[in-house]
């Protein structure tokens, strides 16, 4: 993604709402996809700095962020990981249908600390790794689009005894990549930027990119 591009986006947006909301200084409940973390700090830090308002930022897993909207959670925006729930919030009335856009688009990568394991699609067909970590689908945008990739390339079935769940990004970090597997299907994060050795990314037969769509 153009990181740029996507700083200036989200920072006239959130500053749109700020300013419908009130004409002083005063702070936005901004619900964030976990694998924008990063960014989304770096966003928050440059919008107070422009703006004099506070973007209070809070992670999880898309589906757990919708959720917790749905029972009346204080969010104001939803960075969301996908499309879906930013079009199921409009449907059911808890967004405002000209709050919808793409920010961003994603894409799988696979990730390991071995930066000699990373093979592209060679390395998960010949399976010479102990696991293959990815998100819960159920809550994880990018949890379904690993499971989408390893069945489009006919590796489900045969890597199940592999395959370790994570929550979340942020979880499945913090845990499962650091502690245990030997490789990760992941979206692709800033902060694996500065190690680029460690992330293959390879081609997803039949898959779609990810948009990543706002709502308020």
């Amino acid at each position: 993604m153009k990181f740029k591009s996507v700083l200036a986006a989200v920072i006239g947006f959130v500053a749109a709402c700020c300013f419908q909301q009130q004409a002083v200084a005063g702070q936005t409940n901004v619900a964030v996809a976990a694998n924008f973390t990063e960014a989304a700090k770096e966003i928050a830090t440059s919008f107070q700095s422009k703006t004099g308002h506070v973007a209070v930022l809070s992670f999880g897993a898309t589906g757990q962020l919708y959720a917790q909207i749905t029972q009346s959670a204080p969010f104001e925006i939803l960075l969301s990981a996908d499309q879906a729930r930013p079009e199921k919030a409009v449907e059911e009335g808890l967004a405002a249908p000209e709050g919808r856009f793409t920010y961003a688009i994603g894409k799988i990568v696979l990730w390991s600390r071995d930066p000699a394991l990373v093979k592209g699609e060679e390395t998960l067909k010949t399976a010479v790794f102990a696991k293959l970590a990815y998100c819960n689908p159920a809550s994880a945008p990018y949890g379904a689009a690993a499971i989408e990739t390893l069945k489009a390339l006919h590796l489900f079935e045969k890597l199940q005894p592999k395959l370790v769940q994570g929550e979340n990004i942020l979880r499945r970090s913090n845990s499962s990549i650091r502690a245990m597997p030997s490789l990760a299907l992941s979206p692709c994060r800033r902060s694996f930027e500065t190690a680029l050795a460690r992330v293959g990314s390879f081609p997803r037969p039949s898959i779609r990119p990810f948009d990543r769509t706002p709502c308020y």
